[in-house]
């Protein structure tokens, strides 16, 4: 279907910066590990740090690189798709960076330092959470390992676009803390819907510099629901 100078224009506002300047752009997926907390107990991704299986990507993560992909594609941007244990430092050097998945990618963990809200796994309670770094005590955006993930209601994600002091490239964080984090994090990242409406309330000179976007989203019978903005941080 022919998309409108509308919707090009609005997630143009979040992707112009990766797509300028750079002959590709590298999607990094995260991939199934071989250590997945929840995996006997449902077949939805769950996070985790350590452990990947090469060449094995979440259906549900692959499906939030296949939307990324069509947006930089009509974009006219030159995705190229690998999973987080085929990409390397060097790759990450010379182009542009999207990184899906949290705790299931190294990458998103490694290159998250600049960001306020970040992915991190509470090996004491056995908690994943994204913790406001300026707020460390505060324990708002977590889920229980001990619980199946199945029986959650609600996930948190966050989209990103900054440029790394570590790859000194653009890079975006598509991430949630279990899959349907990702997947509302993906929605707000490519859908004009939902980027729009927040254009249309930011102004589009906020989103010209870096931006890190904290979303939450209700699961109703394992499906997820739409994004719903709970903070955004610019610098």
């Amino acid at each position: 279907a022919l998309r409108t100078p509308t919707e090009t224009n609005t997630l143009s506002a979040l992707w112009g910066p990766v797509v300028e300047k750079t002959d590709s752009v590298v999607i990094c997926v995260g991939q199934v590990s071989s250590q997945t907390p929840w995996a006997t107990s449902t077949r939805v991704a769950a996070p985790t740090e350590t452990g990947v299986l090469p060449d094995i990507l979440l259906v549900r993560d692959a499906a939030s690189a296949s939307q990324v992909s069509a947006v930089l594609g009509r974009m006219g941007g030159n995705p190229r798709v690998l999973g987080a244990a085929s990409t390397n430092f060097t790759d990450l050097q010379i182009t542009s960076g999207v990184f899906v998945g949290g705790f299931n990618n190294p990458w998103t963990l490694r290159l998250q330092a600049p960001l306020r809200y970040q992915f991190v796994r509470n090996a004491t309670d056995q908690t994943y959470e994204i913790v406001d770094t300026k707020h460390p005590d505060s324990r708002l955006y977590q889920i229980d390992q001990t619980k199946p993930y199945s029986k959650s209601t609600q996930d948190y994600g966050i989209v990103a676009r900054f440029l790394s002091p570590t790859t000194e490239r653009e890079t975006v964080i598509i991430a949630g803390i279990g899959a349907n984090g990702t997947l509302a994090a993906t929605s707000m990242a490519t859908d004009e819907r939902f980027f729009g409406e927040f254009v249309r309330s930011a102004g589009k000179n906020a989103v010209k510099k870096n931006i890190e976007i904290l979303v939450t989203t209700q699961i109703i019978d394992n499906h997820t629901g739409p994004p719903k903005v709970l903070d955004v941080q610019y610098w």
